[in-house]
C-alpha cells in the first residue's frame, strides 16, 4: 500500500515497488550527474566570458534538454569578431 501526502491510496505489488524505487534511484543518479556536468560546463562559460569582457556585451545560456543546449554571445562591435565565434577561421572569399 502506497499512502501519498494527498491521501489517495494505492495498492501496488512489492515488485512493482521495488521496480519504482529502482526507478527513481536511477532518474536521481542520473540528474546528479547531469547537475554536476553543467556546472562544469558553466564554470567554463563563465571563464571564458570574463576573458572576453572587453568584447561582449552579453552571453546567454539556454537549456531547453539535456541534447539541446544554446550559448548566444552578443558583441559590442558591429564587425563581426570571427574570434568569438566557434568558426576556426574567416572564411575565404573567391
Amino acid at each position: 500500500m502506497v499512502h501519498p501526502p494527498d491521501n489517495d491510496i494505492h495498492f501496488v505489488s512489492s515488485s512493482e515497488a521495488v521496480r519504482a524505487i529502482v526507478a527513481w534511484t536511477s532518474i536521481s543518479e542520473r540528474l546528479s550527474i547531469i547537475q554536476g556536468q553543467l556546472k562544469i560546463l558553466l564554470e567554463k562559460l563563465r571563464k571564458w566570458s570574463l576573458e572576453r569582457r572587453e568584447r561582449i556585451i552579453r552571453a546567454d545560456l539556454r537549456v531547453r534538454s539535456c541534447e539541446d543546449i544554446l550559448f548566444v554571445v552578443m558583441q559590442k562591435d558591429i564587425p563581426y569578431d570571427f574570434e568569438l565565434s566557434d568558426h576556426q577561421h574567416e572564411p575565404t572569399t573567391a
